[in-house]
Protein backbone atom coordinates (compact mmCIF):
# COMPACT_ATOMS: atom_id res chain seq x y z
CA UNK A 1 0.00 0.00 0.00
CA UNK A 2 1.68 3.55 -1.41
CA UNK A 3 1.18 6.67 0.39
CA UNK A 4 -0.88 9.25 -1.19
CA UNK A 5 1.10 11.24 -3.88
CA UNK A 6 0.88 15.11 -3.23
CA UNK A 7 0.49 15.72 -7.08
CA UNK A 8 -2.01 14.13 -8.96
CA UNK A 9 -0.90 12.52 -11.96
CA UNK A 10 -3.25 14.29 -14.55
CA UNK A 11 -1.82 17.84 -13.18
CA UNK A 12 1.70 16.02 -13.60
CA UNK A 13 0.71 15.57 -17.23
CA UNK A 14 -0.58 19.04 -17.74
CA UNK A 15 2.06 20.65 -16.49
CA UNK A 16 4.79 18.77 -18.72
CA UNK A 17 2.65 19.39 -21.75
CA UNK A 18 2.14 22.78 -20.96
CA UNK A 19 5.94 23.62 -21.00
CA UNK A 20 6.70 21.73 -23.41
CA UNK A 21 3.99 22.94 -26.39
CA UNK A 22 5.06 26.76 -25.33
CA UNK A 23 8.42 25.84 -26.58
CA UNK A 24 7.37 23.71 -29.44
CA UNK A 25 4.89 26.84 -30.75
CA UNK A 26 7.86 29.42 -30.16
CA UNK A 27 10.28 27.32 -32.30
CA UNK A 28 7.23 27.03 -35.05
CA UNK A 29 6.28 30.19 -34.95
CA UNK A 30 9.54 31.46 -35.70
CA UNK A 31 10.51 28.74 -38.56
CA UNK A 32 6.94 30.09 -39.64
CA UNK A 33 8.10 33.79 -39.69
CA UNK A 34 11.43 33.46 -41.07
CA UNK A 35 9.78 31.45 -43.90
CA UNK A 36 7.11 33.67 -45.22
CA UNK A 37 8.46 36.73 -44.39
CA UNK A 38 12.12 35.69 -45.77
CA UNK A 39 13.70 37.57 -42.42
CA UNK A 40 17.15 35.80 -42.78
CA UNK A 41 16.97 34.75 -39.10
CA UNK A 42 19.45 32.10 -39.73
CA UNK A 43 22.54 34.03 -39.40
CA UNK A 44 21.93 34.57 -36.14
CA UNK A 45 22.68 31.60 -34.13
CA UNK A 46 25.67 30.97 -32.56
CA UNK A 47 29.15 32.35 -34.11
CA UNK A 48 32.30 30.43 -32.12
CA UNK A 49 34.47 32.67 -29.94
CA UNK A 50 33.23 35.64 -31.41
CA UNK A 51 31.63 38.32 -28.93
CA UNK A 52 28.86 38.95 -30.99
CA UNK A 53 28.01 35.24 -31.59
CA UNK A 54 27.37 35.47 -27.67
CA UNK A 55 23.82 36.49 -28.54
CA UNK A 56 23.13 33.59 -30.62
CA UNK A 57 23.07 31.72 -27.13
CA UNK A 58 19.62 33.13 -27.05
CA UNK A 59 18.52 32.74 -30.35
CA UNK A 60 20.04 29.64 -31.88
CA UNK A 61 17.63 26.94 -30.50
CA UNK A 62 14.82 28.51 -32.06
CA UNK A 63 16.28 28.72 -35.42
CA UNK A 64 16.35 25.48 -37.65
CA UNK A 65 17.46 25.17 -41.10
CA UNK A 66 14.60 23.61 -43.06
CA UNK A 67 11.28 21.90 -42.40
CA UNK A 68 12.84 18.10 -41.70
CA UNK A 69 14.98 19.61 -39.25
CA UNK A 70 12.51 21.56 -37.08
CA UNK A 71 10.07 17.96 -37.39
CA UNK A 72 12.42 15.75 -36.07
CA UNK A 73 14.11 17.96 -33.41
CA UNK A 74 9.92 18.85 -32.51
CA UNK A 75 9.55 14.55 -31.83
CA UNK A 76 12.23 14.31 -29.78
CA UNK A 77 12.27 17.52 -28.02
CA UNK A 78 8.04 16.53 -27.04
CA UNK A 79 9.30 13.26 -25.57
CA UNK A 80 12.23 13.96 -23.82
CA UNK A 81 11.15 17.45 -22.47
CA UNK A 82 7.99 15.60 -21.21
CA UNK A 83 10.12 13.53 -19.58
CA UNK A 84 11.83 15.84 -17.75
CA UNK A 85 8.63 17.75 -16.32
CA UNK A 86 7.00 15.11 -15.71
CA UNK A 87 9.23 12.75 -13.87
CA UNK A 88 11.15 15.73 -12.18
CA UNK A 89 8.63 17.97 -12.11
CA UNK A 90 10.39 20.05 -8.91
CA UNK A 91 13.47 20.89 -10.68
CA UNK A 92 12.93 20.67 -14.29
CA UNK A 93 12.69 24.40 -14.84
CA UNK A 94 16.21 24.47 -13.36
CA UNK A 95 17.54 22.27 -15.41
CA UNK A 96 16.01 23.57 -18.23
CA UNK A 97 17.07 26.92 -18.14
CA UNK A 98 20.62 25.54 -16.78
CA UNK A 99 20.77 23.48 -19.83
CA UNK A 100 19.57 26.32 -22.06
CA UNK A 101 22.26 28.65 -21.18
CA UNK A 102 25.60 26.40 -20.38
CA UNK A 103 25.13 24.22 -23.06
CA UNK A 104 24.77 26.98 -25.43
CA UNK A 105 28.18 28.86 -23.90
CA UNK A 106 29.65 25.95 -23.96
CA UNK A 107 28.78 25.50 -27.71
CA UNK A 108 30.14 29.11 -28.13
CA UNK A 109 33.11 28.18 -26.40
CA UNK A 110 34.54 24.83 -27.22
CA UNK A 111 33.12 24.67 -31.41
CA UNK A 112 35.81 26.00 -34.29
CA UNK A 113 33.69 28.22 -36.35
CA UNK A 114 30.41 28.05 -38.42
CA UNK A 115 26.65 29.39 -37.65
CA UNK A 116 25.17 26.75 -34.87
CA UNK A 117 21.48 26.31 -34.96
CA UNK A 118 18.80 24.03 -34.03
CA UNK A 119 17.86 22.84 -30.74
CA UNK A 120 19.38 19.90 -31.29
CA UNK A 121 22.43 20.94 -28.17
CA UNK A 122 18.93 21.09 -26.04
CA UNK A 123 17.55 17.41 -26.64
CA UNK A 124 21.14 16.11 -26.52
CA UNK A 125 21.08 17.32 -22.87
CA UNK A 126 17.44 16.30 -21.99
CA UNK A 127 18.34 13.00 -23.11
CA UNK A 128 21.85 12.64 -21.80
CA UNK A 129 20.19 14.21 -18.67
CA UNK A 130 17.83 11.38 -18.06
CA UNK A 131 19.86 9.00 -18.90
CA UNK A 132 22.51 9.84 -16.21
CA UNK A 133 20.27 10.75 -13.58
CA UNK A 134 18.12 7.80 -13.79
CA UNK A 135 21.40 5.53 -13.56
CA UNK A 136 22.44 7.27 -10.32
CA UNK A 137 19.88 7.83 -8.35
CA UNK A 138 18.17 5.00 -5.97
CA UNK A 139 14.87 5.24 -7.73
CA UNK A 140 13.41 2.50 -9.79
CA UNK A 141 10.80 4.38 -11.53
CA UNK A 142 13.41 7.24 -13.42
CA UNK A 143 15.82 4.16 -13.80
CA UNK A 144 12.68 2.88 -16.23
CA UNK A 145 13.10 6.22 -17.81
CA UNK A 146 16.87 5.86 -18.07
CA UNK A 147 16.49 2.31 -19.97
CA UNK A 148 13.78 4.52 -21.98
CA UNK A 149 15.62 6.69 -23.07
CA UNK A 150 18.55 4.62 -23.76
CA UNK A 151 16.60 2.66 -25.87
CA UNK A 152 15.09 5.46 -28.35
CA UNK A 153 17.74 7.66 -28.10
CA UNK A 154 20.38 5.46 -28.20
CA UNK A 155 21.41 5.53 -31.52
CA UNK A 156 22.00 9.56 -31.37
CA UNK A 157 25.73 9.42 -29.99
CA UNK A 158 27.13 8.67 -33.06
CA UNK A 159 25.99 12.34 -33.77
CA UNK A 160 28.11 14.00 -31.20
CA UNK A 161 31.26 12.73 -33.68
CA UNK A 162 32.33 15.19 -36.32
CA UNK A 163 31.03 12.58 -39.43
CA UNK A 164 28.82 15.19 -41.42
CA UNK A 165 30.05 18.65 -41.83
CA UNK A 166 26.63 19.92 -41.56
CA UNK A 167 25.90 18.27 -38.57
CA UNK A 168 26.63 20.85 -35.41
CA UNK A 169 28.46 17.87 -33.24
CA UNK A 170 29.73 20.39 -30.90
CA UNK A 171 26.48 21.14 -30.11
CA UNK A 172 25.23 18.07 -29.66
CA UNK A 173 28.09 17.27 -27.53
CA UNK A 174 28.34 20.12 -25.65
CA UNK A 175 24.37 19.11 -24.48
CA UNK A 176 25.31 16.10 -23.81
CA UNK A 177 28.23 17.27 -21.44
CA UNK A 178 26.11 19.70 -20.02
CA UNK A 179 23.08 17.27 -19.00
CA UNK A 180 25.45 14.67 -17.70
CA UNK A 181 26.96 17.35 -15.60
CA UNK A 182 23.41 18.20 -14.06
CA UNK A 183 22.21 14.88 -13.40
CA UNK A 184 25.15 14.89 -11.01
CA UNK A 185 25.34 18.21 -9.61
CA UNK A 186 21.31 17.75 -8.87
CA UNK A 187 21.43 13.54 -7.71
CA UNK A 188 20.10 14.51 -4.77
CA UNK A 189 17.54 16.98 -5.55
CA UNK A 190 13.83 16.10 -7.00
CA UNK A 191 11.96 12.81 -6.60
CA UNK A 192 12.68 9.94 -4.21
CA UNK A 193 11.92 6.60 -4.52
CA UNK A 194 8.18 6.60 -3.29
CA UNK A 195 8.30 5.07 0.72
CA UNK A 196 5.53 2.33 1.65
CA UNK A 197 3.76 2.24 4.44
CA UNK A 198 4.80 -1.67 4.92
CA UNK A 199 8.24 -0.55 4.56
CA UNK A 200 8.18 2.63 7.17
CA UNK A 201 5.97 -0.18 9.46
CA UNK A 202 9.24 -2.69 9.36
CA UNK A 203 11.10 0.26 10.09
CA UNK A 204 9.43 1.37 13.29
CA UNK A 205 9.50 -2.85 14.46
Amino acid sequence: MSTSQPVSDSMRLSYALWFTMVFLVAIWSVFALNEILELGWRKHGVHPRKLEGLRGILTYPFLHGDWGHLWNNTMSFFTLNGFLFYFYRSIALRIWVLLFFLSGLLLWGMAVDGNHIGASGLIYGLAAFLFVSGVIRENRLLLRVSLAVAFLYGGIVWWMLPIDDHVSWEGHLSGALVGGLLAVVFRKQGPKDPVYVFERDEAND
